[in-house]
C-alpha cells in the first residue's frame, strides 16, 4: 500500500495533467484517495502504467481494446480507470511467464519492422519462413520480412531471466544502494548486489545498463562469494566508468592483477544506457565484451583461467549519480559461438557468416532438413547449418508508414519482441495482427511489458516529453 501511495504521490506532483488528459470518461465516477487508503481494489497492485512524461501508476492490467481504452485498477479507486494510449508509455509486468517454457531454443529470427522470435526454425523457402515458439505455437511469415537469421550452438540455454523480484538476490547497501525497483535495481549510492548466478565454463550475461551522471561500477564474475568484495576468493573483476573499461585477475596468493590495459569506449560519453554482454569460454580463457553489439574488446588470460565459482557481484561504487540494472539474461553455450555486429549499410545480397570465420554472400533459397541452400556466383551452395552462425539478408527498405493509433509492441518473457495492431487483451489472451504473422494470440503471462507509440526507442518509464492533446480512445 504504501509503495502506490507514494508513487501516486510523485506521479500527481510530476504529471497531473498527463493522467487526467489520458483518462476517458465513460459515464462513471472515478475517485481516487491516494492519501487516505480507503475503499481499496480488490486487485493486487502488481503492474505498472508508464506515461509518456515519465509518471507511473501502480495497479493491474484488467485488459485493453481499441474505442474502449485501457482498464486499469488501482488500489484507491472505486472504479477500473480507463486511459486512452496517445498518452501512454507502456506497462511492465511483474513476473512474467517463465523462459522454462522453452530454455533451449535454436535460433533467433529477427525482422525488418524490429520483431524478433526465439524458437525453432523449421523451414525456409521462398514463400516464407516457418518455426515454433513457446508462446505462440507454430508461426509463419514471408521471406522478404526476414532481417536475420542467428542460430544458437549446441548446448546454449538460457538459465536466467530477471529481476522479477529480491528473491535469490544478496543487497549489501548504504543508505541509498541498491533498491528493487518495477523489474531493475536501481543504486543511488555505494551498495552491493550479488546472485548465483550458475555461470557454466562457457556463460553469456548480458544486462541493460542506465545511468544519469558519472558513475563507478564494479562487477565481479565467477566468484564464490556474493555477499561482499572479497579479494581472498579467485575471480575476474570489470571496472567500468563513462567511457573507460577495465579486467583485472583477483587471485589468491597474488592479489589484484590488471589483465592488458584500460580500454577505451567513447560512444558511451554520449549515452545514458547501453546493453552489455560478456562472453566467457574457460577452456581459452577468454571474456569477451559487447556494447550494445558492439565488440569492445576480447581478453585472454595469459595465466589460464583461474576462478572456480558461479556467482555475479555489481557493486555501486559512487554516492549521487543513479545506476539502473535491468533484463539480466545468463545462458550456456559450447563456447565455439561469436555473434557478428549487424551490417550498417543496406545490404544488397543476402549475407551467410560461417562458423570458421568464412562468408558467403549470395541469394539464400532455403533452409530445410538441416542445411541451408545458398546461390553463389552463379553456384548452387548446401551448408550444413551445424556450420552457419548467422545470415542476414538484403532489405528492401521501410514503408514508413505512419503507425495505427493501437498498435503495441509485445516484448517476451525470455527475450524477443512482436508488433501488433491490438484486438483485445483480457486475462486469457492477446490478440492481434502482426505484418509478420497475420492473427496472433498469446498467452498474457508470456509478456513482461508492452509498449504504447511502438516506435519510441527509449526504454520503458524513462521520461519523455509530450505535447500531444490527448481524446477518447475510440477517436
Amino acid at each position: 500500500m504504501a509503495g502506490g501511495v507514494r508513487a501516486v504521490h510523485g506521479l500527481l506532483l510530476r504529471s497531473l495533467a498527463s493522467i487526467v488528459g489520458a483518462l476517458v470518461f465513460a459515464g462513471t465516477s472515478i475517485w481516487v484517495a491516494a492519501a487516505t487508503g480507503t475503499e481499496s481494489h480488490e486487485q493486487s497492485s502488481s503492474d505498472v502504467l508508464h506515461f509518456l512524461d515519465g509518471g507511473f501508476l501502480h495497479g493491474k492490467l484488467m485488459g485493453m481494446e481499441p474505442g474502449q481504452g485501457i482498464h486499469w485498477a488501482y488500489p484507491e479507486s472505486r472504479e477500473t480507470i480507463r486511459f486512452r494510449p496517445g498518452g501512454v508509455d507502456g506497462v511492465k509486468f511483474e513476473g512474467a511467464g517463465s523462459h522454462r517454457a522453452w530454455p533451449s531454443p535454436t535460433c533467433r529470427i529477427q525482422f525488418g519492422n524490429g520483431d524478433e522470435i526465439l524458437g525453432e526454425l523449421t523451414s525456409v523457402d521462398e514463400d516464407g519462413a516457418r518455426f515454433r515458439t513457446w508462446f505462440g505455437g507454430d508461426l509463419i511469415a514471408p521471406r522478404e520480412n526476414l532481417s536475420a537469421l542467428t542460430f544458437f550452438p549446441a548446448g546454449y540455454e538460457m538459465v536466467y531471466d530477471g529481476p522479477n523480484g529480491v528473491d535469490g538476490w544478496q543487497l549489501q547497501n548504504g543508505s541509498r544502494g541498491w533498491n528493487y525497483e518495477d523489474g531493475a535495481f536501481v543504486a543511488e549510492g555505494v551498495g552491493i548486489l550479488g546472485r548465483d548466478l550458475k555461470l557454466s565454463d562457457s556463460a553469456a550475461l548480458e544486462f541493460d545498463l542506465a545511468w544519469n551522471g558519472r558513475f563507478s561500477l564494479s562487477f565481479i564474475m565467477y566468484t564464490d562469494a556474493i555477499d561482499r568484495f572479497d579479494y581472498s576468493i579467485n575471480s575476474y573483476m570489470f571496472h567500468l566508468t563513462p567511457g573507460y573499461v577495465s579486467l583485472q585477475r583477483v587471485q589468491v596468493g597474488a592479489g589484484v592483477i590488471s589483465i592488458g590495459p584500460q580500454t577505451q569506449i567513447p560512444d558511451m560519453l554520449s549515452k545514458s544506457r547501453s546493453r552489455l554482454k560478456i562472453q566467457v569460454d574457460k577452456s581459452q580463457a577468454s571474456i569477451t565484451l559487447w556494447m550494445d553489439g558492439q565488440l569492445v574488446r576480447r581478453w585472454k588470460d595469459p595465466g589460464g583461467f583461474v576462478a572456480k565459482g558461479t556467482g555475479v557481484v555489481f557493486s555501486s561504487q559512487m554516492e549521487g549519480p543513479t545506476v539502473k540494472i535491468s533484463n539480466v539474461q545468463v545462458s550456456r553455450w559450447n563456447g565455439m559461438f561469436e555473434v557478428q555486429a549487424p551490417p550498417t549499410e543496406p545490404l544488397k545480397q543476402d549475407l551467410v557468416y560461417l562458423g570458421n570465420s568464412d562468408k558467403v554472400t549470395g541469394r539464400v533459397q532455403g533452409v530445410r532438413d538441416g542445411r541451408l541452400r545458398v546461390m553463389a556466383r552463379r553456384r548452387s551452395l548446401e551448408i550444413p547449418l551445424a556450420r552457419v552462425n548467422q545470415v542476414f539478408f538484403a532489405q528492401s527498405g521501410a514503408s514508413g508508414s505512419e503507425a495505427p493509433p493501437w498498435e503495441v509492441r509485445a516484448e517476451l518473457a525470455g527475450g524477443g519482441a512482436v508488433v501488433l495492431e491490438l484486438e483485445e487483451w483480457n486475462r486469457e489472451r492477446v490478440s492481434g495482427r502482426s505484418e509478420n504473422f497475420g492473427s496472433v494470440v498469446l498467452k498474457p503471462e508470456s509478456i513482461r511489458q508492452v509498449r504504447f507509440n511502438a516506435s519510441k526507442t527509449q526504454p520503458l518509464g524513462e521520461s519523455t516529453s509530450s505535447n500531444e492533446e490527448i481524446w477518447d480512445a475510440d477517436e
